[in-house]
C-alpha cells in the first residue's frame, strides 16, 4: 500500500511502496503496471521499491501496484506522475 511517485528528474522516477501488512499468503511478486501514449508495460518486481530509467523528458506516466500471492494479485495503488523537462546543459 502507499505507494509514492518521488524521486522524478527528466529521465527517471522513483516508486516506493509499503509492503502490506497481513498479505493473503507469501507475496510472489509485486506487478507493476506502466502506461504512457497508451502503452502498457507489465514489469515483476521483487522489491518493494524500484526506480525506472530511460525515460521521456516532459512526460506523463501512470503506475499501478498490486501484491501478487498464490492467489492472485491484491489491492491495487496507482500514481500519476509526470518527468520533467529535460535540462539544458
Amino acid at each position: 500500500g502507499n505507494l509514492s511517485c518521488s524521486g522524478v528528474s527528466w529521465d527517471s522516477i522513483e516508486l516506493s511502496w509499503e509492503v502490506p501488512a497481513n498479505p493473503n499468503g507469501q507475496i510472489l511478486f509485486y506487478e507493476m503496471i506502466e502506461e504512457v501514449d497508451l502503452q502498457t508495460v507489465i514489469h515483476q518486481i521483487h522489491t518493494p521499491g524500484y526506480t525506472l530509467t530511460g525515460l521521456l523528458p516532459n512526460q506523463e506516466y501512470a503506475f499501478i501496484i498490486a501484491a501478487v500471492n498464490s492467489a492472485g494479485p491484491g489491492a491495487r495503488e496507482n500514481c500519476t506522475v509526470s518527468t520533467l523537462p529535460e535540462s539544458v546543459p
